[in-house]
């Protein structure tokens, strides 16, 4: 894979050959820097721990490690080399390569059968072969699991209060150095901290005989503020203006100005929700809608936008329903932001309702780890971690507060688990319109069933004449008749003979005919009569042609008028048959006009209709039943437009937030031996970390969740990791690496700090300073540290290849909603958003009644990413490849691939094209723009710098003065190059 630190076309090109070589391998190639889908996930530590260690212990462990009476097969899976040397067999797994590893067919029950209980889940057989093929991680030796019954740990809770992360914050003096000068000049409460960020790193730069990087030149580090702190690259006019201006604190003003409007909130609140695992869908097995999600979505930007105190953002998202309030509106915002609790995917159908659960229960508590602590608090669901100082008591004291919340509700289907929706509060005369409205649903609904009532039993007397008539003489079915050309079948009209009747589709007429024959018992006068249902798309002339004794005799049937027999049947004449000549009723579609109606033919004897004289009269009196089913039918249709009419004045429904509130009583939470919620241990008390709580520890109430005071704890200004975590997402975010290097785990596992006393001092500060976001980035930002210029210097990289010491600054690409919110800002322009529920279309699954939802709306809105739908299993393509976060985790540092996918999607998206388009158009028909200035007024408007001569002389190659197309294909080189989608 090829990194931003390894490659750039500025700094593999000389100064003289860089533009002509860039742009006509742009135009060649268009893309040789890509980036592929890949997705964040866990590590492959996290992996090992949460999915593959529980299950060797409770399903293999039995027989195949030192656990065991006798080692079976002479396998053993209690460590690494085990697998690896195998037994019997020989090696039991291969890594990168799950077809050949025996251990997973014997899962599958492929020749081999283990475990001998049952086969087990097909999810954990994905597991397995997911890490099999991933190169199958363990970092279990033999020494640490040989012994029986050995313990799953790492450090004691005594050890890891000595552990960096854990410790209190301190705020040591930067020490004195060599070229003070270099540091930021002090002016106010923010510069202050930003000369402090600059003598810490300028410290660790001198002990290593270092020099910084000078300042970025002017246009480089205009448009790296913008794309930082808004998410969007500057116009053109931005640029210039930015530079015209001398004032001496500029840059000052210039970052005021983009704190303080709309999309810098839009931008750093979707930093956040890459960390809030946010979505509009549930994903999983059951992808199911999430329509209110969107409402934690607004809450989120609205915290970054009023900069809200980190510690009371905490305390919301955790603990909203639980604080009080002063006002309707700040209650009703307090409860949306516990949203953050609800949002996580969940294995909704599982019928074990108890592992449910406990399975929402460890998502819940792994992302508040990762999230504020920067812990994998979910390896300690199955044994104590085997790493940190996380006994498995302590996940357990903190799985009971969150079991306390009620996160699963009844259910959407059967076995398929709801999650609940809490009602908001709403004013009075929202609440009286909204009773009114109800009360009048109630009275049309009721009125429309007696309609519907009454017009069924009048459906009843129509079909009862119609059987009666059915009783006469000899009926035929249209299923016996033979036709020519196309018919259609239909049950649509009623009453019918049999199982339906047929019609013709209006289309070769003259070409179709249907034929009925029968044999009569005995030479007589019949009456033929055939059936049909009436209406007035029917045609009113159909040719009826009769082969009787005498002959054949045609006749003309209107089909727009029901049969005085049942509603159902009308006579086309009395003939003579003979029984030894089969008779014969042919129906033609020459000359009609009109649905051709074909069901059944009756023959029946004259002389039995007498005899029926008393049931024909009793027929004839159906006519009124018809009228009458009619007139209901008419009433019917007149209350369903008063229905409709009504529902357009329905006023808005009393809103709904997917929100935490509490169950109705609160217990402990007895420890899940090796995780299965059925196998259980002691009941351990709630409450918190022990390594990063100090004294007095007090215990939660009885009478309380402990939701409340969880949220306390990890905002609480001596909780050693909640600062510190913030403070280096805000670093990460800004600088390109963080601190600490490994942004969701401050455990053994992860990096250790590049400058530790600059992070303790940064959330130090940031303590100080009233938890703000926008002081703090106003710090870093003003930090000579951030000014500096990316470019690569060997000498610097042979010391520090990887910049850990901040001798420059580190590129970064664009993001991949960065990337598509520039081109419609540069192009169209962004829409204003509809902020409500992007997903408020779709059913109850995401699949349902779904032209338009997920990645087919986000192709075509105008509006920010943000506001558009985010569904689990359907994210844009253009997205997706470029990076964006996976929503099934905490997601605190994007992977930034670079493959030739991205390649392919820059050059051959048509929304990539259409913008190239537009701004070849703008160009072209500016009058403002000479012909001759159109390169670098392309080159302004996208890379925030004119065009140089060697770069205008290939432009004007590639496009003519009028070229459209030619221009086009420029702009299209431009933004599919390293310079646009990177920063620097």
């Amino acid at each position: 894979m090829v990194t931003a630190s390894q490659f750039s076309w500025k700094s593999r090109l000389s100064a003289k050959s860089r533009p002509s070589a860039w742009l006509s391998l742009v135009a060649a190639m268009a893309l040789a820097l890509g980036m592929i889908p890949a997705q964040a996930e866990q590590t492959p530590a996290e992996f090992f721990e949460a999915r593959i260690r529980p299950v060797l212990i409770k399903e293999c462990y039995s027989c195949h490690s030192s656990q065991a009476p006798v080692l079976k097969g002479a396998l053993n899976l209690e460590h690494r080399a085990g697998w690896q040397t195998g037994g019997d067999s020989g090696p039991a797994i291969v890594p990168g390569n799950p077809e050949d590893s025996l251990l997973l067919s014997a899962m599958k029950f492929d020749g081999l059968e283990m475990p001998p209980a049952g086969r087990l889940s097909n999810e954990t057989i994905a597991d397995f072969e997911s890490w099999i093929k991933a190169g199958a991680f363990d970092p279990r030796s033999e020494t640490a699991t040989t012994a029986k019954n050995a313990p799953l740990s790492g450090m004691s809770i005594e050890a890891g209060k000595q552990f960096w992360s854990f410790q209190p914050l301190t705020q040591a003096a930067p020490p004195a150095l060599q070229n003070p000068g270099w540091a930021a000049v002090a002016t106010d409460e923010s510069s202050t901290h930003s000369r402090l960020i600059d003598q810490w790193v300028l410290a660790r730069l001198e002990a290593a005989q270092l020099a910084p990087s000078p300042p970025a030149d002017v246009r480089t580090l205009v448009r790296r503020i913008y794309i930082d702190l808004t998410g969007l690259t500057p116009s053109a006019q931005e640029v210039e203006e930015f530079c015209k201006d001398q004032r001496p604190d500029r840059i000052e003003r210039l970052v005021d100005q983009l704190l303080d409007r709309p999309e810098y909130a839009e931008h750093w609140a979707r930093r956040w929700l890459d960390v809030a695992r946010y979505a509009d869908s549930n994903g999983s097995d059951f992808n199911a809608t999430f329509r209110e999600a969107w409402r934690y979505r607004n809450y989120v930007i609205e915290a970054y936008k009023n900069d809200l105190p980190y510690d009371q953002f905490i305390q919301e998202q955790l603990a909203g329903d639980l604080l009080p309030s002063t006002s309707e509106e700040e209650r009703i915002r307090k409860l949306v932001a516990t949203g953050f609790l609800m949002l996580g995917p969940k294995m909704l159908s599982e019928r074990d309702k108890l592992k449910l659960q406990m399975d929402v229960v460890d998502e819940q508590l792994d992302t508040i780890g990762k999230a504020f602590l920067g812990m994998t608090m979910g390896c300690a669901r199955c044994h104590d971690h085997k790493f940190d100082p996380v006994p498995t008591a302590d996940y357990y004291a903190m799985a009971g507060i969150l079991k306390n919340t009620l996160s699963l509700q009844g259910e959407i289907q059967k076995y398929v688990s709801d999650w609940p929706e809490v009602p908001l509060p709403i004013r009075a005369e929202h609440r009286i319109a909204l009773e009114q409205f109800e009360q009048a649903r109630k009275s049309l609904q009721s009125q429309l069933a007696s309609i519907k009532k009454q017009l069924n039993s009048s459906t009843g007397s129509t079909n009862e004449g119609s059987d009666r008539q059915l009783e006469l003489g000899i009926v035929v079915d249209d299923t016996a008749a033979e036709f020519v050309g196309e018919w259609k079948q239909s049950t649509h009209s009623k009453p019918y003979v049999g199982a339906g009747y047929r019609h013709d589709d209006n289309a070769d007429k003259g070409e179709k005919s249907a034929t009925f024959k029968t044999a009569l018992p005995a030479d007589d006068e019949y009456e033929v009569r055939v059936s049909f249902t009436p209406a007035a798309a029917r045609a009113q002339a159909v040719p009826i042609s009769v082969t009787h004794a005498a002959g054949e005799t045609t006749v003309k049937l209107n089909q727009q008028k029901s049969g005085p027999f049942g509603g159902l049947f009308e006579s086309i004449g009395r003939f003579r048959f003979k029984a030894d000549t089969p008779a014969v009723v042919k129906f033609e579609t020459a000359g009609t006009k009109g649905h051709v109606i074909v069901d059944a033919v009756q023959w029946i004897p004259v002389r039995d209709i007498e005899a029926h004289r008393a049931m024909l009269a009793k027929a004839a009196s159906q006519s009124q039943a018809n009228a009458e089913r009619d007139k209901l039918q008419n009433e019917m249709k007149a209350m369903e437009g008063k229905m409709a009419e009504l529902l357009k004045t329905a006023p808005p429904p009393a809103p709904k937030a997917m929100a935490a509130q509490n169950t109705p009583s609160f217990a402990d939470c007895a420890i899940c031996i090796r995780g299965e919620p059925h196998q259980l241990g002691k009941v351990v008390p709630r409450g918190f970390l022990q390594v990063a709580s100090w004294e007095p520890a007090q215990p939660i109430p009885a009478d309380a969740s402990g939701r409340k005071e969880l949220a306390n704890w990890v905002a609480h200004p001596q909780n050693p990791l909640t600062a510190r975590v913030y403070v280096n997402r805000i670093w990460k975010s800004l600088l390109g690496t963080g601190i600490v290097r490994t942004t969701d785990n401050f455990g053994v596992l992860g990096e250790r700090p590049t400058h530790p006393e600059l992070l303790d001092a940064l959330a130090s500060s940031f303590i100080q300073q009233g938890w703000s976001t926008k002081k703090l980035i106003r710090a870093i930002v003003l930090s000579k540290t951030y000014q500096q210029s990316s470019t690569y210097r060997p000498d610097a990289a042979a010391i520090d290849p990887e910049n850990k010491l901040l001798w420059r600054a580190n590129r970064q690409r664009l993001s991949a909603e960065s990337t598509r919110d520039s081109l419609i800002a540069l192009t169209t322009g962004l829409e204003t958003p509809d902020r409500d529920s992007p997903v408020k279309s779709l059913g109850k699954l995401v699949a349902e009644n779904n032209p338009k939802g997920g990645a087919k709306a986000i192709q075509e809105s105008r509006t920010r990413t943000i506001y558009q739908p985010v569904v689990r299993g359907e994210i844009s393509p253009l997205l997706a490849v470029f990076d964006f976060a996976d929503p099934d985790f905490v997601v605190g540092d994007r992977s930034v691939s670079t493959v030739p996918a991205q390649a392919l999607v820059m050059l051959n998206s048509p929304f990539v094209k259409e913008s190239a388009q537009q701004i070849a158009r703008q160009v072209v028909e500016d009058a403002s723009i000479p012909s001759d200035g159109r390169a670098s007024a392309i080159y302004l408007r996208l890379l925030g710098r004119p065009a140089q001569e060697e770069e205008i002389q290939l432009a004007n190659k590639l496009a003519g003065p009028g070229d459209l197309a030619g221009w086009s294909r420029v702009a299209h080189a431009l933004i599919a190059s390293t310079e646009f989608r990177w920063r620097d």
